[in-house]
């Protein structure tokens, strides 16, 4: 799935080309990268650790993420992008910035357990995606659904992230120049990943965007309804036995058993 995940990203920028997009990545990799950091002392039993804390991350950065997976999500559903779309991430600021804090602190609790802290942030993955597409939502419920919709799934996130490895070590031998075509090719990558496990056919994509929690749901209730079918039982109208669904006569006295007679 990945391979074809990233066929079809390339393909897609290529054909939309758009230099809005690559000014989005270049100010989300600058505004990432000198962002002041803040070192804090913390004192554990009798030793003393340092821990960088940027503060200053959570007010800024995520916002220019989410303009970068807006911008590369028109270009999945070619849409134009306008220059408006470089801080529409900012529209939702302060659902934006919770869900930082919020994801950061669930990270750092995981943390305690060690081996948790290498799994959470894939979980939590999804958040900002969920908030880009239901504005309305709570910030802790965008976690949760994140949460939900990576169950069974960080694994194969894991290994596209890492299929970009050769991509990042060209792009630090360029001195960074190469991330601003890299960034938009592995957001679109992981936008597409993300329609994908959503039940999205990425294949027949139109433009119109759903709800994808609301796809998924019906969905779910479609193989529920087709599973309760299968298991429901006609009633003889003779005897009274009851028969498989499947049964077109009785099993007791062969009366023949109508369709739609169920228990």
């Amino acid at each position: 799935m990945i391979s074809n995940l990233k066929i079809k990203a390339k393909k897609i920028i290529k054909e939309k080309k758009n230099n809005t997009i690559y000014l989005v990545a270049f100010i989300f990799m600058i505004v990432s990268a000198f962002v002041p950091q803040t070192t804090v002392d913390i004192t554990d039993g009798l030793e003393n650790i340092k821990v960088n804390f940027n503060i200053l991350h959570f007010f800024v950065v995520p916002m220019f993420e989410l303009s970068l997976i807006i911008c590369c999500f028109k270009l999945i559903y070619k849409e134009n992008i306008s220059d408006d779309d470089i801080v529409s991430g900012f529209k939702n600021y302060s659902k934006v910035l919770g869900a930082s804090l919020l994801v950061a602190l669930y990270t750092a609790l995981w943390s305690l357990l060690i081996i948790p802290i290498f799994i959470k942030p894939f979980s939590y993955s999804m958040t900002l995606r969920i908030i880009k597409d239901n504005p309305d939502i709570k910030v802790n419920e965008a976690i949760t659904k994140s949460r939900e919709l990576m169950d069974g799934y960080k694994v194969e996130l894991f290994l596209l992230i890492l299929s970009f490895i050769g991509w990042f070590i060209l792009s630090i031998l360029t001195l960074g120049i190469l991330f601003i075509w890299v960034l938009p090719y592995m957001q679109t990558t992981i936008n597409l990943f993300y329609l994908k496990i959503s039940g999205k056919d990425i294949d027949n994509l139109n433009g119109e965007e759903t709800n994808i929690f609301d796809t998924k749901y019906n969905e779910n209730v479609s193989k529920l309804n087709a599973k309760n079918l299968n298991n429901r039982e006609k009633k003889c109208p003779l005897c009274g036995k009851m028969n498989s669904q499947a049964n077109s006569y009785c099993e007791v006295c062969g009366e023949k058993l109508d369709s739609d007679i169920f228990s």
